[in-house]
């Protein structure tokens, strides 16, 4: 079913899931493989598992770990955050044993600089250049990290802070815009994601007695409110049709609804799968290389958490079609394509692969 939504949205009753996160370490320890040793490739759950569409699942890696971002690295090779039990940067070669480098803060999010190197948020107040050739790089924002990074069109690094949008260019300038409308104080909503619009400015999910889809101007920048829904924190993305796509939340009947958003401010809902549910996490959908939209999920039966899920929005054909990961698979956050199209996902205790057939 799809929603026309222009000023007035369904109002719809959510299920708030939260995250706890570990506050940021101080120590600045030198960029190094943790216990000074590779740790070996672990496949758990006897490797590739078929769902009823035919599509394999893979556990790569599970091993104490709580993974968060995820992105493929101008290496060719999946990097990923894991910033709960550990506070490593993990990369995962196409051959060969999965490789964590201490980094002596706790990671959150992580974008792929116009520099060629990684920008991570941390569980604090620091955000992290880290090279391929892993050497750190800390700087520190006055405000705390809240949500998403992602990379402008105009080379420079955007982050969500508590009360700031941050930017930070390729030579570690910071610049941090405040959330305000007048008088007006806005606070960012907890796990928003942020995307580079096709207008050139900023998009993200902000909260003033009521919540708000918020534009910003790089040039001046002047917010200004563009929507309202059930925004419970989550992804906003530019999608490949030149508008602004988001999750809204989660329904009665346990599904997630993806919002196009056009630059004027015109929105349209389109009800996702029941039993799929979009977690709140900032970076938990992407645009795919075959220009539909992926997203992660908890797969539910009821109130009841029975794996993970990921699912496909066709945009020109308004179809979805959901991916449920096999029993025993944990909650996933973010999902990142390799080369080969195979979709990779951050999960909480685990790294997961989806293969298309």
């Amino acid at each position: 079913m799809i929603r026309v939504n222009v000023a007035a949205y369904v109002t719809r009753v959510s299920v708030a899931l939260s995250c706890a996160f570990l506050m940021s370490c101080s120590s600045r320890a030198p960029v190094m493989p943790a216990s000074s040793a590779v740790l070996n490739l672990r496949t758990v759950a006897g490797g590739d598992r078929a769902n009823s569409a035919g599509a394999h699942w893979r556990i790569r890696y599970k091993l104490g770990v709580t993974y968060q971002g995820v992105v493929l690295g101008p290496d060719g090779d999946i990097w990923m955050c894991d910033g709960g039990f550990g506070s490593t940067l993990d990369r995962f070669p196409r051959h060969g044993p999965v490789q964590k480098y201490q980094l002596g803060y706790e990671p959150a999010q992580l974008t792929v600089g116009s520099d060629g190197a990684f920008w991570l948020t941390t569980n604090g107040s620091t955000i992290l250049r880290v090279t391929t050739a892993l050497k750190i790089t800390a700087y520190p924002v006055t405000d705390f990290l809240a949500g998403g990074i992602v990379t402008g069109g105009d080379g420079n690094v955007w982050f969500v802070e508590q009360f700031h949008i941050g930017r930070i260019t390729p030579r570690g300038q910071l610049k941090e815009y405040p959330i305000t409308i007048g008088s007006k104080q806005f606070e960012s909503i907890g796990e928003t994601g942020i995307a580079w619009g096709p207008d050139g400015h900023l998009w993200f999910g902000a909260s003033a007695y009521g919540d708000f889809i918020v534009n910003l101007d790089p040039a001046t920048g002047a917010i200004r409110t563009v929507a309202a829904d059930d925004i419970s924190g989550g992804p906003v993305i530019a999608g490949p049709d030149g508008n602004i796509w988001y999750t809204n939340g989660w329904t009665r009947s346990y599904q997630t609804a993806l919002v196009q958003l056009t630059p004027s401010g015109q929105a349209t809902t389109y009800d996702g799968p029941q039993g799929y549910i979009q977690p709140g996490t900032p970076q938990g959908m992407i645009a795919g290389p075959d220009g539909a939209l992926w997203f992660v999920t908890q797969h539910v039966s009821g109130s009841r958490v029975i794996g993970g899920g990921l699912v496909r929005f066709d945009i020109g054909k308004h179809r979805f079609t959901a991916n449920a990961s096999p029993q025993g698979y944990e909650w996933q956050w973010a999902p990142a394509f390799d080369k080969s199209s195979n979709v990779w996902m951050s999960a909480n205790n685990q790294a997961q692969i989806f293969r298309q057939r």
